[in-house]
């Protein structure tokens, strides 16, 4: 895959490469004017993946729950961390109304087993308030905290996905760093990969697990970002996206990166949307079903 765009390094691709590399540079630079985070005390138990995105409108929210509920499907115990805080909608994907969410944790009104979900194949769901200020400007203690909280329950699941807002705000790269897997969702939009090579540099700022320079053994924990390229139209264009922002990420920024997989473009997706119903048990043959499984079988090592 890399060799390719190795030999067509010049002109076009060379420009874009470029582009990129000053879209994430003027990104990082923003950020540490206004921003700071610090890492979390330790990471969360077990194998927790975060999945995040440069933009939204990228499908990462209906992702994380069609591919949570395919391993789940598999006889795996799988939660959901609705990590979108202020903003969160899984609840709403799945049909599922949740009493209570995070911000009681936080409050100290509930225990976080309190206010677990229990969703479709033995899934379960760590809600998150909607339309709360409060939790979208979380302060640095209540992060670290919550992250403590969270790191009591992670290690009971065999896989627990992070699904966490759009963008680089403190509370997502909090969720980025205290998760063992990362994985950024994008689409073929040039906005969209932009975004999400300005949020790798972002991470490869503050983690250096993902450093090429890095020769730190680490047996247990993945070295590489994990890109999934949404609503493709074939497997072609989605090996050109991720061969754009992996090649960026290992010249510009020595970060490593590689294409976790792909899902076709799909009117089945929409559809199951709008009923509310999980794509891969609402259409199980369609061919965005077959991406996730893929993906899915991927993530489990098979």
């Amino acid at each position: 895959m890399m060799s390719k765009l190795s030999e067509n390094w010049g002109g076009s691709m060379y420009d874009q490469a470029t582009r990129l590399r000053v879209i994430a540079e003027e990104s990082i630079r923003c950020r540490d004017s206004s921003m700071s985070v610090s890492a979390p005390y330790n990471r969360l138990e077990g194998r927790t993946i975060a999945i995040t995105s440069g933009k939204g409108g990228v499908g990462k929210t209906n992702t994380v729950v069609n591919l949570a509920l395919a391993i789940a499907s598999q006889n795996n115990k799988v939660g959901i961390i609705d990590a979108d805080l202020g903003l969160a909608n899984i609840d709403v994907l799945l049909r599922l109304r949740s009493r209570y969410s995070i911000e009681q944790v936080i409050s100290g009104k509930k225990k976080l087993e309190e206010i677990f979900i229990k969703g479709p194949a033995g899934l379960t769901i760590i809600p998150a308030g909607s339309g709360k200020t409060s939790l979208a400007n979380l302060s640095e203690i209540q992060r670290d905290n919550l992250i403590k909280e969270l790191s009591k329950v992670t290690g009971k699941f065999d896989i627990v996905f992070i699904d966490t807002a759009a963008g680089i705000s403190d509370n997502v790269m909090c969720f980025i760093l205290a998760a063992q897997e990362v994985i950024i969702v994008t689409t073929p939009e040039p906005t969209a990969i932009t975004d999400a090579y300005a949020t790798l540099k972002v991470i490869s700022s503050l983690d250096s697990r993902y450093s090429i320079k890095n020769e730190i053994p680490q047996p247990t924990l993945p070295n590489s970002i994990g890109i999934i390229v949404n609503m493709v139209e074939d497997p072609h264009q989605a090996l050109d996206v991720a061969e754009r922002i992996t090649i960026a990420a290992e010249k510009f920024i020595n970060t490593r990166a590689f294409l976790l997989g792909y899902i076709i473009k799909d009117s089945a997706v929409s559809e199951a949307i709008s009923d509310r119903q999980p794509l891969i048990f609402r259409y199980p043959q369609s061919a965005a079903s077959k991406c996730i499984n893929m993906i899915a079988e991927k993530i489990l090592g098979k």
